[in-house]
């Protein structure tokens, strides 16, 4: 599994995938479908003008596969906690 950081002019997004080019692909297809533009992130992707968020974002974590979702939304909600992002709306996993 992959968690990726999004960030445009001090404005983040944390992310996990377990194939990061479709991700990237379909954030990029999703901001085009209106059932999606009331999120933050999409919002934000459409206000911005950016067509293509693969140059404003990086992978900053790979986990092996062999852990379960559980564990795999631990570390990801570790990174929500780190980054503080701004344009996520909800947590990765209830504590």
């Amino acid at each position: 599994m992959i968690i990726y950081k999004f960030e445009h002019e001090g404005n983040i997004y944390i992310g996990s995938t377990k194939n990061y080019k479709m991700r990237c692909f379909a954030h990029n297809q999703h901001k085009k479908q209106a059932r999606h533009n009331s999120t933050k992130f999409y919002k934000y992707l459409i206000e911005n003008c950016i067509h293509d968020i693969r140059p404003h974002c990086q992978i900053i974590d790979e986990v092996e596969n062999d852990y379960n979702k559980n564990v795999l939304r631990n570390i990801e909600q570790d990174y929500l906690d780190e980054y503080k992002p701004n344009l996520n709306m909800v947590r990765a996993i209830r504590r």
